[in-house]
């Protein structure tokens, strides 16, 4: 029996690229020592209109380690759900919570019937894990919990998306997908 590949693209985040992203839920994760929010999770944040931002204020999403919110996105992005996952505070993110929070990640959206996801690596650009690492065990802990899906990987820059590329054709049950945005601007 021949084993699922994964499908696995990358996106550079960007208001931009947020604006133009596929996929059937956007899995954040959230360090409860990040105010304002960074990364792709701040980027969400202000085409959400600040909405990530009052949630934690109001204590409706705390961001420890462990929690996990859903909420729509009122059609200010492409995406119609995003899940919230806390990640408690950023130095004590370390390789084995990064699989755990990852497993997470990928095991709901699983059981929430999404097979598109985005998502940015936790810890990983800015944060205390190298990138390769971080992708190394993501795609590790996907092949065991959600081998049949698509990632859209969202990274900070050129560097991280090239690492990604690579990564995933050297990965023999990986397929690399050119993000929808980067074929659209391919055949103009």
């Amino acid at each position: 029996m021949a084993k699922a590949r994964l499908d696995l693209g990358a996106e550079i985040f960007s208001l931009e690229a947020l604006d133009h992203l596929q996929a059937d839920v956007l899995l954040l994760g959230v360090f409860d020592d990040d105010r304002p929010l960074k990364g792709a999770a701040g980027y969400c944040d202000w085409r959400l209109n600040g909405r990530l931002s009052r949630m934690l204020q109001s204590g409706s999403f705390k961001s420890q380690a462990d929690e996990v919110l859903l909420t729509d996105t009122a059609g200010r992005i492409p995406v119609p759900r995003v899940l919230l996952f806390g990640l408690g505070p950023r130095q004590a993110l370390d390789l084995a919570a990064f699989r755990s929070v990852v497993r997470m990640m990928l095991v709901t959206a699983k059981k929430m019937g999404s097979s598109h996801l985005a998502m940015e690596m936790p810890g990983v650009n800015p944060g205390p894990l190298d990138p390769r690492q971080g992708l190394d065990a993501l795609l590790k802990v996907a092949h065991n919990a959600y081998p049949a899906c698509r990632i859209t990987l969202l990274v900070a820059d050129r560097r991280n998306h090239e690492l990604a590329e690579e990564e995933a054709k050297r990965d023999k049950n990986v397929r690399w997908m050119q993000p929808v945005s980067n074929q659209d601007q391919e055949n103009d």
